[in-house]
């Protein structure tokens, strides 16, 4: 039995409209949208280039070629002025992370002072063991450096 054209439109129809704003919006469907592979976002800090801010964003994600990775990416999500929506106006990979080939990645973003922001990602090989962490000062909108491992400090 095939189904009746008219009664699918009627259906259709009677769906509550939704803009792509409003769609947008919501936070379920966000989360819903968000891909399996992108295990963490972290935001923190905020910076300021010219008439443009923002603040800083990380997105850590699952790889699986050839093996299962964890990579992460760091983003300026801002805008130009406050009338402008927020988009992301850079993007880089943390290749001096990434490259370690890790399994997983935990970030954290501290704000270390106006414009600068400390993100520290501690990672694990495949077989659980804990690799030292990798600290980074991000800056301006696709600027960032590798931070000097912080001494060890002995327990007393």
């Amino acid at each position: 039995m095939r189904p009746n054209l008219g009664v699918i439109v009627l259906m259709l129809a009677m769906l509550p409209a939704v803009s792509p704003a409003q769609a947008q919006s919501e936070p379920a469907s966000l989360a819903a949208r968000l891909p399996i592979e992108v295990t963490e976002v972290a935001t923190g800090g905020t910076w300021v280039e010219g008439s443009a801010s923002g603040t800083f964003r990380t997105v850590t994600v699952l790889t699986s070629t050839p093996v299962e990775t964890t990579e992460v990416f760091l983003q300026w999500i801002g805008s130009h002025s406050p009338v402008e929506p927020l988009q992301i106006l850079s993007s880089l990979p943390l290749r001096e992370f990434n490259d370690l080939k890790l399994a997983s990645a935990s970030v954290t973003l501290d704000d270390e002072a106006e414009g600068r922001v400390r993100i520290t990602i501690a990672g694990q090989d495949t077989g659980a063991r804990a690799a030292a962490p990798v600290t980074f000062i991000a800056t301006k909108p696709g600027q960032y450096l590798i931070a000097a491992p912080e001494p060890a400090t002995e327990a007393k």
